[in-house]
């Protein structure tokens, strides 16, 4: 079972980019050797982005139609993202080392990798594909987004999201654990015997909720169309920073909450229809196993 709401990397982020472009004449893209169709609109900046690095930039989604879908630059800000690898065919993700600054990009993509498991749009229909147009503006090392740019993040922004769960938290009256990261986690259940740790591979039931209340994605409620056990990898990036941390905090049969801020979630992109960009999210989890 694969779930795009709570994958990590550009698969569950697509909604990342923008440029000028929005053609979507097939004969106008490039195959890459993963089969992802691109076609690169500026190429000039000799230095390309590296993986480890971090790129800012904005993004716009559009049906082949030209239909605007989304774009970063209602926003009025910048996105950022980490630069990983590609882990599958026709993974969006393969694109960003062949980008610097400056350049900019259309990839056509079908709806099926973009949105997996998500509601489509209503501009979109099963078997089409959609544009996304990516314009990188910064690119920074590991180094400059640890020592410049992440202490900026961590103002103000960071400090109104956190008093907006802390509040939410009061009004459900739960005790809860703070760890050092900004996640909040609410035990119900411990469970009985170890916890998992890094590397195990783990079977969770989980219902994610935003903090409205809204539901947007869940293994135990049938609206969703996958009733069966989750199962990842603990620390392998397969899933969202929030889970990593927080499911080793439970035992077998643990039940609880997981309070997660943006910044360990979706962050500034937000994930498809139903996860807005910086919105905080609650899972409610249930270790199953894990070995």
């Amino acid at each position: 079972m694969k779930t795009i709401l709570i994958l990590s990397g550009l698969a569950l982020s697509a909604l990342l980019f923008s440029c000028t472009n929005s053609g979507n004449n097939n004969a106008n893209y490039t195959t890459s050797p993963k089969g992802l169709k691109y076609q690169i609109i500026t190429g000039n900046s000799a230095q390309k982005a590296q993986l480890g690095n971090f790129i800012q930039y904005s993004s716009t989604l559009r049906t082949t139609k030209g239909e605007l879908i989304f774009a970063s630059a209602s926003s009025g800000n910048l996105l950022l993202s980490n630069v990983v690898a590609a882990d599958h065919d026709g993974d969006p993700k393969e694109i960003l080392t062949m980008l610097g600054e400056g350049d900019s990009v259309s990839m056509l993509i079908p709806e099926s990798e973009f949105f997996k498991n998500n509601p489509l749009p209503a501009q979109v229909k099963k078997g089409d594909q959609v544009v996304l147009d990516l314009k990188i503006y910064n690119v920074y090392t590991a180094d400059q987004y640890n020592n410049d740019i992440l202490p900026t993040m961590k103002a103000a922004p960071y400090l109104k999201e956190e008093q907006t769960i802390k509040d939410y938290i009061q009004s459900k009256g739960w005790e809860f654990t703070k760890t050092p990261s900004g996640l909040f986690i609410v035990t119900d259940k411990p469970g009985s015997g170890k916890k998992p740790a890094a590397n195990n591979k783990v079977k969770v039931n989980y219902s994610g909720f935003l903090l409205n209340g809204t539901p947007f994605d869940s293994n135990v409620d049938p609206q969703f169309n996958h009733i069966q056990p989750f199962e990842f990898t603990i620390g392998t990036g397969q899933v969202i920073k929030g889970w990593d941390e927080g499911i080793p905090y439970f035992a077998k049969g643990g039940k609880g909450k997981l309070i997660i801020p943006a910044r360990l979630a979706y962050g500034e992109q937000g994930s498809g229809a139903n996860i807005p960009p910086n919105s905080p999210l609650m899972f409610e989890i249930e270790l199953l196993d894990f070995q």
